[in-house]
């Protein structure tokens, strides 16, 4: 009894493929802009920005959020070859409200721009290094939230030659 259950799901599945193809690809609700190269000697600490655009008509939780229950925008950047990544630095959320709700959220729409501080250890050596990490977050609009999402994230840093 099993085996003709399966099949019917089966063919019934195949079928909606089909008829529909597959499911549709979720909006564009983010975008990270380009971040340019740095340069720095052995030693010195730099911050580096990480423009940010949250698209038209949805937003993002702020870091911090409202609340330990909500998703924040999150960079992740890997420490690499003498160069250390610090904590990020956020801008301020804006206080936002779901109508028909009456918790205040703290959000990001539009543009922003995340900083972070790298570190540069005295004995790294000269070289370019690509430094890899994510941006992590969950948009969503006046009706619903999308899964969360983790986009990949990279910044470039030259090591320059020691000063003389």
């Amino acid at each position: 009894m099993r085996r003709p259950v399966l099949i019917l799901f089966a063919a019934m599945f195949a079928w909606s493929l089909l008829a529909f193809g597959k499911p549709p690809e979720p909006p564009v609700t983010l975008l990270i802009g380009s971040v340019p190269a740095a340069k720095v000697h052995p030693g010195d600490t730099l911050v580096v920005t990480i423009p940010i655009t949250v698209a038209r008509g949805y937003h993002v939780n702020a870091n911090p959020a409202a609340s330990d229950d909500y998703i924040p925008l999150e960079v992740k950047l890997d420490s690499t070859d003498g160069i250390r990544a610090g904590d990020a630095v956020y801008p301020k959320g804006t206080v936002w409200r779901l109508e028909g709700t009456t918790e205040n959220l703290l959000v990001y729409g539009g543009d922003i721009m995340v900083k972070l501080r790298l570190a540069v250890s005295r004995s790294a050596a000269a070289g370019k290094r690509v430094m890899k990490g994510t941006l992590d977050f969950q948009a969503c609009n006046n009706q619903v939230c999308f899964l969360p999402e983790s986009r990949p994230l990279a910044v470039t840093v030259e090591v320059l030659a020691t000063q003389p």
